[in-house]
């Protein structure tokens, strides 16, 4: 159900915000009875997924920004202030997919930057060049890295244990 209700969330942001657009329309041409009605659907589309997923914060005992947007929405309704209730609910599914996108594109730099570390290490040992596995290499060893080459070196320094 939970995933469901994330796809929903994209569905009803955009909804209302088309929905936001249309009463400001009917409010720019005089038809003033439109408005409400149009406001009240575009928050109930919000307030879905909102409220959707402050309950389940709720029975996790956790207070979640959900539940604080949630009663955001429901006093704005109370008050018949439809614009503020629907703008919120939007304005926060709106944030909401920002995050998400921001944290999938950071995720995909992070495994594209661990792509590029290198398997091997050369090490000076007794003179020579010996080629090693990252993970074999050990403290106060002498890491060769050749012009042009890659390194994970800070990598290393945090994974080594001393003995």
């Amino acid at each position: 159900m939970a995933q469901k209700m994330t796809k929903f969330k994209s569905v009803a942001m955009i909804s209302s915000g088309l929905l936001i657009g249309l009463a400001l329309i009917f409010n720019l041409i005089g038809k003033d009875y439109f408005i409400d009605p149009i406001l009240i659907v575009a928050t109930v589309l919000t307030g879905i997924p909102v409220v959707y997923f402050a309950l389940q914060a709720l029975r996790m005992k956790y207070m979640s920004i959900d539940l604080l947007v949630s009663i955001a929405i429901i006093g704005a309704i109370f008050i018949g202030e439809y614009v503020e209730s629907s703008v919120v609910g939007f304005l926060f599914l709106f944030g909401s997919y920002l995050e998400a996108r921001t944290l999938a594109r950071t995720r995909q730099s992070i495994q594209s930057l661990m792509a590029l570390a290198p398997e091997e290490a050369t090490l000076l040992k007794d003179g020579q060049e010996v080629v090693v596995s990252v993970s074999d290499v050990a403290l106060n060893d002498i890491v060769i890295v050749k012009a042009g080459g890659r390194s994970r070196l800070m990598g290393i320094l945090f994974q080594v244990k001393p003995n």
